[in-house]
């Protein structure tokens, strides 16, 4: 069932992606293509490698910065301006946020957070307090 809902989002973002990609004109050029154009392409491109990756990673953060060094390094491809530095650069920068963002989950069984415990009743053990908790409720 974890799996059907990631594989939904990557198909989802898919879908939205090829939208993009048929629907919306393509600008002529780099330098002719407005803020719109930019973001309403590159965006769900970078959700669909993400969630793409996350179908083998299963953590979301280390899925986004797989995808955008992906994303960052087809771009350099495709501006041709890729060469074996830029590419280690990016893939070090990569390995390192990588690195940063350990797995941490949250443990499910919290003491004191389930719907399910019991909480105990205040009672009074000794009888002058009762006679006195008695005394100003009625007074």
């Amino acid at each position: 069932m974890h799996f059907l809902k990631k594989f939904l989002l990557f198909l989802f973002s898919l879908g939205i992606f090829l939208y993009v990609v048929f629907k919306i004109e393509p600008p002529k050029d780099w330098i002719s293509a407005s803020t719109f154009q930019i973001l309403v392409f590159f965006i769900p491109l970078t959700l669909t490698i993400t969630f793409f990756v996350n179908l083998f990673i299963n953590y979301l953060p280390r899925s986004f910065i797989l995808g955008l060094s992906f994303l960052v390094l087809s771009a350099l491809q495709s501006l041709r301006v890729l060469n074996i530095l830029s590419g280690v650069i990016v893939i070090v920068i990569a390995i390192l946020l990588f690195k940063l963002f350990p797995k941490t989950r949250m443990p499910h069984n919290l003491p004191g957070l389930n719907f399910f415990t019991k909480i105990p009743k205040l009672r009074l053990n000794n009888k002058n307090n009762r006679s006195k908790l008695s005394k100003n409720r009625r007074g």
